[in-house]
């Protein structure tokens, strides 16, 4: 088959995935009301982010990146698709996983920002310590006055010179506001932003926590003891990609899929040398196996989902 049919079929799919995703939304209350709505949510949040990402290839199928990228995507949503079928906790540890994730986040910005906050601290107190003495310079002439602040420009551009090289992402222009300036930025705004989000969310981690320990489908599931242990019963144990493929039989797709994509998407020789673009034969298969790894997870979904049982309830107005 040629890669334009290939595109075609693409195409075609999308347009599937476009009306299963509107039919699926008109039963949103429905699964609410039948305390399935986390198992809604994600289904049809996987099908809207698979339908974004065709759209993608459809409009650029000669990128190498984005088809690897979106072939890898699917195969791990059809992973995450099968374990939905067979683990029952997981659609849990799974959708509730956001809180933890988002505090972590969080907790990670906090402390790359006080770091950087001690290293720009490092870079003024050098400036402060380096500057030459000024004692009696009101008694020199005018040029060994210009002599002095040329000094201090050459300190403070070798300075600057170093701190340009120091990998950061909360500087911003220190160079024009200076140390002094920029430190106070990021202490009384940066910092007081993140801190107050990091309550924000832990806030809203403990109402939820609050709310789950109250359902009793959970609390059987997962044998809630007391409302602090909600949140560690829900972490799921850690497992590799590599596992969830051998524990859901895809473990051969995952090998192929993961030597082709990891070429690419990471700095390896392969992903160098070879063209930013791929070939025809590269893009038949990369299309292929999107298609068909999305028909799949679509069919999965939908049977996790009873979405046969759902659609066939009827509003009923009265």
């Amino acid at each position: 088959m040629t890669l334009e049919n290939k595109i075609i079929n693409l195409k075609q799919s999308a347009i599937l995935d476009h009306e299963i995703i509107v039919k699926l939304s008109n039963f949103e209350d429905f699964y609410k009301t039948f305390g399935r709505f986390e198992h809604f949510f994600i289904s049809k949040s996987f099908l809207e982010k698979i339908l974004y990402l065709k759209n993608q290839v459809i409009e650029n199928p000669n990128s190498f990146i984005l088809n690897s990228s979106t072939l890898r995507f699917v195969l791990e949503t059809l992973i995450h698709s099968k374990l939905f079928l067979m683990e029952e906790k997981y659609i849990y540890t799974f959708f509730y996983s956001i809180y933890s994730e988002q505090i972590k986040k969080c907790e990670n910005f906090i402390s790359r920002l006080e770091y950087e906050i001690q290293l720009i601290d490092k870079y003024k107190i050098e400036e402060e310590n380096t500057k030459p003495d000024k004692t009696n310079l009101s008694n020199n002439s005018e040029e060994d006055i210009q002599k002095y602040f040329n000094k201090i420009k050459k300190i403070e551009r070798e300075i600057d010179a170093r701190a340009e090289k120091e990998l950061t992402i909360f500087w911003g222009d220190f160079k024009n506001m200076g140390y002094f300036l920029q430190k106070s930025l990021m202490e009384e705004q940066l910092l007081q932003k993140y801190e107050s989000q990091l309550q924000h969310l832990q806030h809203l981690k403990n109402k939820k926590q609050e709310e789950l320990f109250k359902k009793e489908n959970l609390k059987v599931l997962f044998n809630f003891t007391n409302e602090d242990d909600v949140f560690n019963k829900l972490k799921e144990t850690r497992r590799t990609w590599k596992t969830k493929a051998e524990v859901t039989s895809l473990e051969k797709e995952y090998e192929l899929v993961y030597e082709i994509t990891s070429a690419s998407l990471h700095s390896t020789s392969y992903s160098i040398i070879t063209n930013s673009e791929t070939n025809e034969q590269e893009q038949i298969f990369a299309l292929e196996l999107i298609c068909k790894y999305s028909k799949e997870i679509t069919e999965n979904l939908l049977q996790f989902l009873e979405f046969d049982r759902y659609s066939k309830i009827e509003v009923v107005n009265i």
